[in-house]
């Protein structure tokens, strides 16, 4: 792998290279950081990662729901929420497979109403009130 020779005297938020199809570098006006190429998984906290936090980093907000990311706006870093609504819902599934026979209980009573097997007999239930 060739080494980078990167421009003296960047701008602020200056990009290298110019390529678009290589990894790319942005000058935060202290060090060059590279962007967009890295994967990383999201940090799954109730309160953000602790610093130093790299640029592009995910954070799940798992106290309230919300996806964000470390953001430079080439004034600041801050972590901003990109969380959208909930979107349509999906299209049902296919049916499941025929779950297995039921037990034989041709001894169950057959009258309106709950009934609870225990010991080998049948039990009605009844609901306490309040």
């Amino acid at each position: 792998m060739a080494a980078l020779d990167f421009p003296s005297g960047p701008s602020l938020n200056q990009v290298f290279p110019q390529p678009p199809d290589a990894p790319r570098w942005r000058w935060d006006g202290m060090r060059w950081k590279l962007i967009g190429a890295v994967y990383m998984m999201p940090y799954v906290s109730p309160t953000p990662p602790p610093p130093p936090v790299p640029l592009n980093a995910l954070w799940w907000n798992s106290a309230d729901g919300t996806m964000q990311i470390f953001y430079n706006d080439g004034d600041s870093e801050q972590w901003v929420g990109f969380s959208g609504p909930a979107g349509p819902r999906g299209f049902a599934g296919s049916p499941g497979p025929q779950g297995p026979q039921g037990g034989n209980f041709s001894d169950a009573p057959q009258t309106d109403g709950a009934y609870l097997r225990r010991n080998g007999a049948w039990i009605p239930m009844t609901h306490a009130s309040a």
